[in-house]
C-alpha cells in the first residue's frame, strides 16, 4: 500500500505483510508470514493513513494477499477511512495493480472492492 503524505508531499509505503521476502512466493511456503508482528504491521499501517490524503492499494495479484487485505481493508473503513482508498487499476482477478507493473503516467481511481 502506499500513501502521499499529505503534510511533505511525499510518499510512504507500508507492506500488508510483515515478512519481506525478494522471492514472492516465500509468502506461501513461510510457516508464519505475519509472524508475530501482525499487531504491530497493521498499526504501521494505521498510522500511516493517520499521516495522508490519500490511501494507494498496490499489492498485486499474490495468492497470499486476499485474506490480509480484506482484513486491512475491514479495518481502514472500520476506522473512517475508507474514502482515502484508491488504486492503480485491476489486475484480471481484480486485485489492485503492483505500481511495478504500470505505466508511469498511470493516475489513481478510488477503490471500492
Amino acid at each position: 500500500m502506499l500513501w502521499p503524505a499529505a503534510s511533505s508531499g511525499g510518499l510512504e509505503v507500508a507492506n500488508l505483510f510483515p515478512l519481506r521476502s525478494t522471492d514472492p512466493d516465500g509468502l506461501l511456503t513461510h510457516a508464519a508470514p505475519l509472524g508475530d508482528r501482525a499487531d504491530r504491521n497493521t498499526g504501521a499501517i494505521m498510522d500511516a493513513i493517520e499521516r495522508c490524503s490519500m490511501v494507494i492499494c498496490a499489492w498485486g495479484a499474490h495468492k497470499a494477499a486476499p485474506a490480509q487485505a480484506a482484513e486491512v481493508l475491514r479495518i481502514i473503513r472500520m476506522c473512517g477511512r475508507g474514502s482515502l482508498l484508491h488504486h492503480l487499476g485491476p489486475n484480471k482477478d481484480g486485485s489492485p495493480k503492483h505500481p511495478l507493473y504500470i505505466a508511469a503516467s498511470t493516475r489513481p481511481q478510488r477503490f471500492t472492492t
